[in-house]
């Protein structure tokens, strides 16, 4: 680790004895936790972004504090404020419904509609909207059974509509 953090920084020769003061910062980083001395460590937001020459060993100290100092708050709020799952009930296990019993509920096509089976709506007859071509045959036919009505070839039980839907489309 310890010179992994020397190789981040270019050689500068600040130390007067180079071997005392990389067995300082081995003897230094020993004395921290792993995820703390990898944060210092770091390129990316440790201590290589951070300074421009190797940092000495009181500013490497200071940087593994701080993160130390984190960590215990975070331990600290941890145990304060999050609930103790010794106290907490234990969490009954979850009943899965079967295969059979999630047909039954949704049926045959999970509750999908099937798109090669057009809904069909039923619309009242009243509400129903005819193309012409329909119009002019239902017309002719309205104006065939008139007619035999009017024979006395058929009996109607209902009364003829009041307008007279075929003579104005006749016109």
């Amino acid at each position: 680790m310890a010179a992994r953090l020397f190789g981040y920084f270019p050689t500068s020769g600040a130390a007067s004895d180079p071997e005392i003061f990389a067995t300082g910062i081995v003897q230094l980083l020993a004395a921290y936790s792993l995820p703390a001395v990898e944060s210092i460590l770091s390129p990316l937001s440790g201590m290589p972004a951070k300074h421009k020459f190797l940092p000495s060993i009181g500013e490497i100290r200071e940087a593994l504090e701080d993160y130390a100092a984190h960590d215990r708050r975070m331990a600290d709020y941890e145990h304060r404020f999050l609930p103790n799952s010794a106290y907490l009930p234990k969490p009954e296990p979850e009943t899965r419904p079967t295969i059979e019993q999630l047909r039954a509920k949704y049926g045959e096509n999970w509750g999908l509609k099937d798109p090669l089976k057009p809904e069909i709506k039923k619309i009242p007859w009243d509400q129903q909207v005819l193309p012409w071509s329909e119009i002019k045959i239902t017309t002719q036919l309205a104006d065939i059974v008139r007619q035999w009505v009017q024979e006395g070839k058929v009996e109607l039980n209902v009364s003829p509509p009041d307008n007279d839907f075929a003579s104005d489309a006749a016109e």
